[in-house]
């Protein structure tokens, strides 16, 4: 399994955010072949906060009975019509067009926002409480 890990380089030296996890998956390499890639942080959503929204919060969502007939995709398109981000794209005539942003699309921190929103819907309209991802092992969280 691949991993991923996050720092910062200061001073051409790089600082990363959990040194202690990567020491140890490089010792499980230990005699192997490896491929190291380094780029810019892409700040779009991860698989994690993906694995999140489809595997616990819409999932949760779909458990209370009032959306469990349909797909965890349809239930995606009726969350982000209700509680989704609008974009805003003014034509060259000046006129404004609003629609919906697709959840794909969503920054890091545009993911946690449209989460707020979602936690705040299920806790008032539908009355449960759902646990932030940071509470919840997202690695291998499986969702269909």
């Amino acid at each position: 399994m691949r991993k991923k890990y996050l720092g910062k380089v200061k001073d051409g030296i790089l600082i990363l955010n959990n040194q202690e996890a990567y020491d140890i998956n490089l010792k499980l390499l230990d005699g192997k072949d490896v491929e190291i890639s380094i780029g810019e942080k892409d700040n779009s959503r991860s698989q994690e906060q993906n694995r999140y929204l489809f595997g616990v919060v819409y999932s949760m969502i779909r458990n209370t009975g009032t959306y469990g007939n349909i797909s965890l995709d349809d239930l995606n398109e009726i969350m982000k019509s209700e509680w989704g981000l609008k974009r805003r794209i003014i034509l060259k005539d000046g006129t404004e067009k609003i629609f919906l942003k697709h959840t794909k699309d969503y920054t890091t921190k545009e993911m946690n926002e449209y989460w707020e929103r979602l936690w705040q819907f299920a806790s008032e309209e539908l009355n449960i409480f759902i646990p932030e991802p940071n509470f919840i092992d997202l690695e291998y969280l499986e969702y269909n």
